[in-house]
Formats: C-alpha cells, sequence, structure tokens
C-alpha cells in the first residue's frame, strides 16, 4: 500500500524499480565527491565500482548482491493464477502457484 496516495500498487513489478532506484541513489551518494566550493563529481568508474560492491542490499525484493558484470537482482519468479478480477493485485499476490529462485554465483 502506498502510503502517501493511500493505493495499491499499479503491478507486481513496481518493486524492481523501487530497488533499483534506491540502489542507484545510494551508490550515487557513496561515488560523489564534493569540492571546497560545493561542486559535486561523480565519476562514472566511481559510480560503477560502487552499484558493483552493493551486496546483501536489502530490497523489497530480497537481499541484493551485485556481481562483475553489473547485474544486481535477486530474481525470484512467483507463477500466479488469476481467477477473478474483483480483488486484482491482492488476489495475485495469494494465488501464487509456483515461486522459482535460480542459484546465482556470487
Amino acid at each position: 500500500m502506498n502510503q502517501k496516495n493511500n493505493e495499491l500498487p499499479i503491478g507486481p513489478l513496481h518493486v524492481y524499480g523501487y530497488d533499483a532506484a534506491n540502489i542507484l541513489m545510494e551508490a550515487i551518494e557513496k561515488a560523489t565527491i564534493r569540492d571546497k566550493d560545493n561542486t559535486l563529481h561523480i565519476g562514472r568508474q566511481a559510480l560503477r565500482n560502487a552499484l558493483q560492491a552493493t551486496s546483501g542490499y536489502p530490497g523489497l525484493t530480497g537481499d541484493i548482491h551485485c556481481d562483475k558484470f553489473g547485474d544486481c537482482s535477486s530474481p525470484r519468479i512467483n507463477i500466479v493464477r488469476l481467477d477473478g478480477t474483483t480483488t486484482g493485485f491482492e488476489e495475485l499476490r495469494d494465488n501464487v502457484k509456483y515461486t522459482y529462485t535460480p542459484q546465482k554465483d556470487k
């Protein structure tokens, strides 16, 4: 439930965008250098290093770890069945038929 607007998420994939945005913002904070005159600099390699160093990030999709290729996902795919249209997203969440979690090299 979105507390600000008091509404449900519009779809099941919003959590990935939320996690990605938060990981990126934290990496930007880590990679930013402030000059004496308060000018901010964000080096591309420094940002890349900060993203790749992400490990154990407590995201909505689970603990997120990034690898040397920049893949920062923690995939867990739910196979669901929608029997009706009255409850929408809530019904999908409550009707998981199978969860696939691939093994990932760390």
